[in-house]
């Protein structure tokens, strides 16, 4: 029998399951031939290098298939098209050749690309890596990226190889003009002393070349007209010049085939380094102004140079550092030490003076007093440890940068000039936060309490010493502040507040901390623990007692204290004389019962007889005034309880229309009812009536009606 109704509910499952099967292969097959088709137009936009449309039609395949790791290389190969950086395009190819399947391409172009990205931002043998391994890629591309990695390895080894690679693919890939720039750039910029005859043979393999050339550009042209010799490199410097071409590499070589004159040589190579300039190039043509008027003109220019300096740090040909210059003083630096387009730092100078560094692409920013000691730190978003916070120090109390400013040694010495250039510490870490926090005086972080509201701390050793609250964020000016709360540390630990909460400029609150490493007082209340974003918070610090003093007396009005295991203890004083008139105490847990008992404690005229209330999970079980006890019954109206004999339904509503006047928890009041004086009390969210005997005179004026 068991087996029949088991046979039947597959079968019934079956059923329902099988066309919802079907349904989602139905659904997902389509979505796929969708996402082709969009491959297919992103493939022939990306022919065209229309790189705006085959991004586009690459996300839109992504949108109806993300496993067609075709798309995916499509909009990695559309982005680096469009110049994204490097960062955002690697991601991409990597997913491409980790993730999803491959529909209508192989795996090669990626590949390619892949390794081109790495080879560009730094990974050199990672990059020989990829296209070596099996299936090897032997192409132009591919080539290509090799001799790159291997110059760039710049050991003897690998320029050995990258010579070989080089010799072996001019003469396959004879009209690719990549590999004549590729070797000149690199030989040129690695080239001490003469010539090897490997080198000059290669070099003169592609001189013969040049006019096989289609439409070689002036870059290509005037380095083959360096590597060129004899007569031969004067008749291609002066065809350089016939055709009109222009390339700052031509005023020195010019001027050493005796073309030009120094002052006509240092007029042409400032119209490019007026603009932009490498240092290894300014480095290279200075010394070759040697006549006096020259030189003092050359002098005069360097002084006043309001052009970009670039710098390549780690011998790639590619600049890390990039220096705007201002009446011969570094202005602005970026510096991107891998070249994948996202910058390490940025800085900002005033006349060589460095004045602030942007770390982090925006994250941090650092504003120097003596430079290079750091007055002032701002962390925007999550930097680190600190989340959008500001810190004030003293000067010359914490010292940080990542670059020195130095005077060029090569032109101290010759044409004789300080030309000052940023030179960069490489090993140098990112601020160390914990000697930043303790060298600060003060620092600044947002509130979660108030929208829009701050934290201002004063610090002492790297601990807070006071704190004051305002409205208003971190960019607010002072006058559009205001202070709302004012908080002082003891030993780093929050020890008192005083808060104004209505704004009315009367800091009528009173917050008194504690420190509890057991752990027990958390479990009183979550939300009597500090975690306001405090930097000194420190586990087991909480809220032990809250004054509230609302007429401005000096005597508090309200008190309230927290016990360990959640206990609590909430006392009114209504009559301003320093002794509380209701009291609600709510008893520790202590054991695992879940049994909460509470006493309700308040005073009943005209004796002023203490009567106190007891409840057991809410309930109220005895009433007790000095050796009597008092039966207690649940009225009409939630929450409200009778004292002794019980009133009418009108009498509860009465009394609770005069409690209701009032918004505090503690209220003890005299009612009229008909022709009862009755004792209204509420306590925390209970009230108690008590009718009071006729003989218990009370003036007219202590009643409410």
């Amino acid at each position: 029998m068991r087996k029949t109704v088991l046979s039947a509910l597959c079968m019934f499952l079956l059923i329902i399951i099988s066309p919802l099967s079907a349904q989602g292969k139905s659904l997902s097959a389509a979505n796929r031939k969708t996402a082709v088709r969009f491959l297919k137009l992103a493939e022939e936009y990306l022919i065209e290098k229309n790189w705006d449309s085959a991004y586009s039609q690459a996300r839109m395949g992504i949108a109806y298939d993300d496993t067609v790791a075709d798309l995916w290389y499509m909009e990695a190969a559309a982005e680096s098209g469009l110049g994204k950086p490097r960062a955002e395009v690697l991601p991409l190819v990597t997913k491409a050749l980790s993730e999803g399947q491959w529909v209508d391409y192989n795996r090669d172009g990626a590949r390619i690309l892949y390794s081109d990205l790495l080879c560009d931002t730094g990974e050199y043998a990672k990059a020989v890596d990829v296209i070596d391994a099996p299936p090897f890629i032997y192409s132009a591309d591919a080539e290509y990226i090799r001799v790159k990695a291997y110059y760039r390895m710049n050991t003897p080894e690998s320029v050995s190889k990258a010579r070989n690679e080089v010799n072996g693919a001019r003469k396959i890939y004879s009209d690719d003009t990549r590999f004549p720039r590729l070797f000149f750039r690199y030989e040129y910029a690695g080239k001490k002393g003469d010539i090897s005859p490997e080198v000059q043979s290669i070099a003169d393999s592609f001189i013969t070349r040049m006019s096989q050339y289609s439409n070689p550009d002036a870059e290509l042209e005037i380095y083959a007209a360096l590597f060129a010799t004899g007569s031969k490199k004067v008749r291609m410097l002066q065809a350089f010049s016939a055709h009109n071409n222009e390339h700052p590499l031509y005023a020195g070589a010019a001027l050493a085939a005796g073309l030009m004159t120094q002052p006509q040589a240092l007029d042409y190579f400032f119209r490019f380094a007026d603009k932009t300039v490498s240092l290894s190039m300014l480095t290279s043509f200075v010394p070759l102004i040697t006549e006096d008027a020259a030189k003092n003109s050359l002098i005069e220019h360097l002084n006043a140079y309001d052009g970009v300096l670039t710098v390549d740090t780690d011998g790639d040909l590619e600049p890390n550092l990039t220096v705007q210059y201002k009446r011969g003083r570094p202005q602005s630096l970026v510096w991107d030490s891998n070249n994948d387009g996202v910058n390490e730092w940025t800085a900002l100078c005033d006349f060589g003076t460095p004045v602030s560094v942007n770390l982090g692409a925006g994250k941090i920013e650092l504003y120097y007093g003596t430079y290079p000691a750091v007055v002032k730190a701002v962390f925007s978003g999550n930097a680190g440890k600190f989340r959008d916070a500001s810190f004030t120090l003293a000067d010359e109390t914490f010292n940080w940068s990542p670059f020195e400013m130095k005077t060029l040694a090569q032109f101290k010495n010759d044409p004789g000039c300080d030309f000052f250039v940023p030179v960069v510490d490489l090993r140098l870490a990112q601020p160390d936060t914990d000697a930043l926090l303790k060298a600060s005086s003060s620092y600044e972080i947002p509130s979660q309490e108030r929208g829009g509201s701050t934290i201002v701390f004063t610090m002492l050793d790297g601990l807070p010493r006071t704190a004051d609250y305002y409205t208003g964020g971190i960019s607010a000016q002072s006058a559009d502040r205001k202070m709302y709360a004012h908080e002082v540390f003891k030993n780093g630990y929050p020890a008192m507040r005083s808060v104004d909460n209505d704004d009315d400029g009367i800091f009528e609150t009173t917050e008194t901390f504690g420190y509890d490493p057991t752990g027990k007082m958390h479990n009183t209340a979550q939300d009597n623990v500090v975690t306001d974003g405090n930097l000194s918070e420190k586990s087991g610090v909480y809220i032990k007692m809250i004054q509230i003093d609302e007429d401005g007396d000096t005597v508090p009005d309200f008190t309230e204290e927290y016990l360990p295991d959640g206990g609590k203890i909430a006392s009114w004083d209504t009559d301003a004389d320093g002794n509380w008139n209701i009291r609600y105490e709510r008893y520790p847990q202590k054991d695992e019962k879940n049994i909460i008992i509470e006493d309700a404690s308040f005073y009943v005229p005209p004796e002023k007889s203490l009567v106190t209330v007891t409840s057991v999970n809410g309930e109220p079980v005895k009433v007790s005034s000095g050796n009597f006890s008092y039966t207690v019954a649940k009225g009409i109206e939630d929450g409200l309880f009778w004292i002794g004999t019980e009133g009418s339904h009108e009498d509860e509503r009465n009394a609770l229309a005069v409690l209701n006047r009032s918004s505090s928890q503690g209220v003890s009041v005299l009612v009229q009812s008909d022709k009862k004086r009755i004792l209204a009390v509420r306590v925390e969210n209970k009230s108690y009536l008590e009718i009071l005997p006729e003989h218990d005179a009370i003036p007219e004026s202590d009643t409410d009606k």
